[in-house]
């Protein structure tokens, strides 16, 4: 059983490191001896591009209440960093990239002008994104991720996700280096909202992604290079954490 629910973890394409996090957390409470032991194994690079399940697995290594409280502190972190995001989305026109949990709950709280959501391929969760807050109320506009250069000149600020923070980058959905680089050419800022559970030790390597379907783009007679995250440089980016 745990088996498959690790592959389940491991296969999620859909879902950010937050909620990931949790699936795997519960996972590990669950269980006892040698099947954890085998899980902490295979458990921290299940999904290399994503801090706080690396840093989740190093803490389970020491014992199952530590690792519990290391969660409570997560979701408080969180919060912190919602209520910041929020305070800083008010009455303005906010454009963002992919899913986020963490931009999506700062929205609800701030309910901004508009928001500007793009499309975020192959999996395309920005669609998802711009309902789930339309049907909130809040005023959205789904774009396709090549009209970024053209959108982000309307917009006062750009809010995103992290899914993990290291010395060499901020790791978030492909297309979030583009995005900052178009608004450093508008000058536009850019917030990417990471509590402290999402950076990766100092020492750490930049991760490195495994190889993604290439039907999800397209089939045919050439090579597809398929990818579902980036990094951009730090340089590019106002960091929100705790």
């Amino acid at each position: 059983m745990w088996k498959e629910k690790l592959q389940q973890i491991a296969s999620d394409n859909v879902h950010g490191a937050t909620y990931l996090t949790k699936e795997l957390l519960e996972l590990l409470c669950s269980l006892e001896g040698q099947a954890l032991q085998e899980v902490l194994k295979e458990a921290q690079y299940i999904q290399p591009m994503m801090a706080s399940m690396y840093n989740l697995v190093s803490s389970f290594k020491e014992e199952k209440e530590v690792c519990k409280r290391w969660w409570k502190e997560f979701e408080a972190a969180n919060k912190r960093v919602v209520k910041k995001a929020a305070a800083m989305m008010e009455g303005k026109v906010v454009m963002t990239h992919s899913f986020s949990s963490l931009v999506f709950e700062a929205i609800l709280q701030a309910r901004p002008k508009k928001v500007i959501c793009t499309l975020s391929a192959p999996k395309n969760e920005g669609a998802d994104f711009a309902q789930k807050l339309c049907e909130a109320g809040i005023e959205s506009e789904l774009i396709i991720d090549a009209a970024m250069g053209l959108k982000v000149k309307e917009a006062d600020a750009i809010f995103t996700g992290a899914d993990g923070v290291g010395s060499f980058g901020v790791v978030h959905k492909v297309g979030t280096l583009p995005l900052a680089l178009l608004a450093k050419e508008f000058q536009k800022p850019l917030y990417c909202l990471a509590p402290r559970q999402k950076f990766w030790p100092k020492e750490f390597l930049a991760p490195t992604e495994p190889q993604r379907e290439p039907s999800e783009v397209a089939r045919g007679c050439f090579d597809v290079d398929n990818r579902y995250f980036d990094i951009t440089p730090l340089e590019l980016v106002c960091l929100i954490t705790d």
